[in-house]
């Protein structure tokens, strides 16, 4: 009875352990058991016979791995056994199609060549643990695996290297992501067909011709995210898509991009210290270059130098320094947009045998020319604002609209002519002064309308209430409004005296004894409100003492003038004061404003 009841204890475990995954045991085994149909030393595949007798040599990966129908899983924090070098010595079964390797702290994981021997393994992964751990990858490792378009990721461990022919063959699919240093050796990759991501790499070191597949094919893409490269080297060869998103690089270097052809070149949300002169050359052939929302520190001088591309974008970039010939482009569409751009030195951009040009929305802080030796019905430069233009730096025949200077208006514009020989009055719009504002309901106008208005008959004028006003009309005006205020005042001198009179006899009449005087202050006599008096009295204070605009003011605002004296002294200030002073000029026009206006519109 009791052997039975032992008999069916061991059945029960036999069947418990059957139905448990592998991936659950919790304690670390010397020998792993091989699980039954699911290893194939031989059979299978039809094997090459030069590794037939190889294969019978080597010990079974599954005696190391829990092997899982396709799948097997080496994990080293559970398999004591399990060495830290795939090599010839390893077994792969031939039904095994995934390969998963999980590593724990200070594992220095090799993978060598001939650890496959006529498989067809889709998927090999490595998962880390970021802390010790190591991967090295060697020459051929890959070469005897026939899996079709086999995938290979690598993620978070803290090292990571790709020696020469890594990859060599025709496709694959690689992702290595969270990985604190990657270095990827000259050679590294050499397949027709390869689509290769690499993610959040705080250390990126892609060598020298890294990617070389010995052919002139558009089958590798490569997308970088996220990640720290120091030096963006050599790539040395034709490829699809190249894109760099998110990226720090600290030095696009010379001859980076001397290559046959890249068919679409992306770099996003970069942050690039210095694209090196020569980085693009005439070697390369791209149907497509985009630089968006990035920040870059110098482009150097023939950082693009006649490189044949055929469109080329550059959206809201800020950049601190565009060097002399920076950008030299042959037979390309060419838009450049909405960025910041800091500095820019003359012929920082040269086009020719464009089909369209379009530059807008952008703003130049020290703006140098351009050549843009093109059609004027192929070109456009518009909306952008130029700092301190250059000398004869809007001098081209792209048609211009609606550019912003730096310049304040004035009558005076022969810096306009230092700009263009073109003209562009209606086009160019100057910065307004604070108190010409509100004559143009804006802050800036084209020079044009600015003459007009502000200009006309080569007469001063000032723009008070939101018209403009002359000295000569404020006179005129001052004259007529003299008659009419005196009529008024004489007509109020007889009325008070009327009533002056009528008063005393009524007083009298009723023996009051008291007496009534009256009078009126005169209306022509001029009144400077309290706060404007205060104000211009501290402003003429910090003149020196024998500074005309000093003495003007104190007189204006200590004597007893009439209106038409006040008016005149005001604008006899305005006129003769040496520099400028926005703050004494508005504080006199505020009060011209208020106390002169109702006879001074024009």
């Amino acid at each position: 009875m009791n052997s039975r009841w032992i008999a069916l204890v061991l059945i029960g475990i036999i069947i418990s352990l059957s139905g448990h995954d592998a991936l659950t045991y919790p304690e670390r085994f010397d020998r792993l058991p091989t699980w039954g149909g699911h290893s194939q030393i031989g059979g299978g595949a039809l094997l090459d016979p030069a590794h037939r007798e190889n294969r019978e040599n080597r010990v079974d990966l599954c005696r190391h791995c829990f092997c899982i129908h396709l799948k097997a899983i080496c994990d080293y924090k559970l398999n004591k056994t399990l060495s830290n070098e795939f090599n010839d010595k390893l077994l792969v079964p031939l039904n095994i199609k995934y390969i998963e390797v999980r590593l724990t702290a200070g594992t220095q994981f090799v993978m060598y060549e001939n650890f496959f021997q006529d498989n067809q393994v889709n998927y090999f992964g490595v998962i880390g643990v970021g802390k010790d751990d190591q991967v090295e990858i060697t020459s051929n490792a890959f070469s005897h695996n026939k899996g079709g378009f086999p995938n290979i990721e690598i993620r978070n461990v803290l090292r990571v290297f790709l020696r020469e022919k890594f990859l060599t063959g025709a496709d694959y699919k690689l992702l290595v992501e969270d990985v604190a240093q990657l270095s990827v050796f000259s050679n590294a990759l050499q397949m027709t067909n390869l689509d290769c991501s690499l993610k959040r790499i705080k250390e990126l070191n892609l060598m020298k011709n890294a990617f070389n597949p010995g052919v002139a094919k558009y089958g590798i893409n490569l997308r970088i995210e996220d990640s720290n490269i120091n030096q963006l080297g050599i790539f040395g060869v034709s490829m699809g898509k190249v894109s760099l998103l998110r990226c720090h690089i600290d030095m696009i270097m010379s001859n980076a991009f001397d290559v046959t052809s890249i068919k679409e070149l992306i770099i996003e949300g970069c942050n690039i210290e210095v694209i090196e002169s020569q980085a693009l050359t005439n070697k390369l052939h791209s149907d497509k270059v985009a630089i968006v929302d990035t920040v870059i520190g110098t482009i150097e001088g023939q950082a693009i130098s006649q490189s044949g591309i055929t469109t080329m974008i550059m959206f809201g970039n800020t950049i601190t320094k565009i060097r002399s010939n920076a950008i030299q482009i042959v037979a390309v569409s060419l838009f450049i947009r909405n960025n910041s751009m800091s500095h820019v030195e003359p012929n920082w951009l040269s086009v020719s045998q464009a089909d369209q040009v379009e530059i807008a929305n952008n703003r130049f802080q020290n703006y140098g020319r351009c050549e843009l030796n093109i059609g004027s019905s192929n070109c456009s430069f518009r909306n952008n604002i130029l700092q301190n233009p250059q000398s004869g730096s809007l001098n081209f025949t792209c048609r211009v609209h609606q550019v912003r200077v730096g310049t304040e208006c004035s009558c005076n514009k022969s810096w306009l002519s230092e700009l263009t020989d073109h003209d562009l009055e209606s086009e160019i719009l100057c910065q307004l002064a604070e108190r010409d504002g509100n004559c143009f309901n804006a802050t800036n106008t084209d020079v044009r309308r600015y003459v007009n208005e502000a200009c006309a008959s080569n007469v001063t004028r000032y723009c008070m209430g939101g018209q403009w006003v002359t000295k000569a009309a404020s006179d005129q005006a001052s004259d007529s409004g003299k008659l009419t205020i005196g009529m008024i005042a004489l007509a109020i001198v007889i009325l008070t005296l009327l009533l002056v009179t009528i008063v005393c006899l009524l007083a009298k009449n009723w023996g009051s004894g008291s007496g009534t005087a009256g009078g009126c202050q005169s209306a022509d006599k001029c009144l400077i409100e309290e706060d404007i008096r205060d104000q211009l009295r501290q402003r003429a204070q910090e003149l020196s003492g024998g500074s005309a605009t000093r003495k003007g003011i104190l007189k204006l605002i200590n004597g007893r003038l009439s209106k038409k004296e006040c008016n005149d002294r005001v604008f006899l200030i305005l006129d003769n004061m040496p520099q400028k002073s926005q703050a004494i000029e508005s504080l006199l026009l505020r009060h011209i404003s208020q106390s002169h206006m109702e006879a001074m519109q024009v």
